[in-house]
């Protein structure tokens, strides 16, 4: 197999500046913040360590599109908007943030007309995709009053405007509270049910779960949602 050709870096700066993961993630927080941020701060909000954020500010401030504020291990860095790369680059992590607004500003309109819909929540983590299909946001539905099945075969439908005009694939499951109760209990299930989870209607999937234990545990927690 014949191997990449190199690009030009003075042609093509974005093929160094954002060719990892580590600096996509740290330019998009440094694009959302206007005060300077430290190395333990940015490590923390990105989800990376110290030592590899550090490598991955290194081209960024080299090519001086982060700027370097202080000295030494109290030094603080923040989007140097007048690069001829800050200003577009803002726009272009501020576009991508207000995409995912939107789409969560539609769900929640969805899921607040179906009212058999009693608690939603997506997972922060994209479905796995197979080969030659896109990505998919799970959300999680607890159902009353209906088939799991209908509201499900709904939302499907009401969701296709979110395919065309966000380019977003949401894909729902849904249980009934009977089915939550019965399968609540087992912690391994839950936690790959809940895990990173964002509530989008009803009650948070961790007070929700309380609320699913069995009648003389739940009394401690209130009432039940079965």
């Amino acid at each position: 197999m014949q191997p990449s050709s190199p690009q030009c870096p003075l042609q093509f700066p974005f093929t160094r500046l954002l060719g990892q993961g580590a600096q996509i993630r740290l330019l998009r927080l440094l694009a959302a913040h206007e005060k300077p941020l430290s190395v333990t701060q940015l490590a923390q909000h990105a989800g990376l360590t110290p030592q590899g954020t550090r490598l991955a500010l290194a081209p960024l401030t080299n090519d001086g599109l982060v700027q370097t504020l202080g000295a030494g291990r109290s030094r603080l860095f923040m989007l140097d908007v007048q690069h001829p790369f800050g200003k577009p680059l803002r726009a272009l992590f501020h576009a991508e943030q207000a995409r995912w607004d939107r789409l969560l500003h539609v769900l929640r309109g969805l899921l607040q007309k179906e009212r058999q819909v009693q608690s939603a929540w997506y997972r922060d983590a994209p479905v796995r995709a197979e080969a030659g299909e896109s990505e998919s946001l799970l959300v999680t539905l607890v159902v009353n009053g209906a088939t799991p099945e209908s509201v499900v075969e709904s939302l499907n439908r009401q969701s296709q405007d979110i395919r065309e005009t966000l380019g977003i694939d949401c894909r729902f499951t849904a249980y009934s509270l009977p089915d939550l109760l019965d399968l609540a209990g087992d912690d391994a299930w839950w936690t790959g049910l809940t895990d990173g989870a964002v509530a989008l209607k009803g009650l948070d999937p961790a007070v929700l779960r309380l609320r699913s234990r069995p009648p003389r545990q739940a009394a401690l927690f209130g009432p039940g949602g079965g």
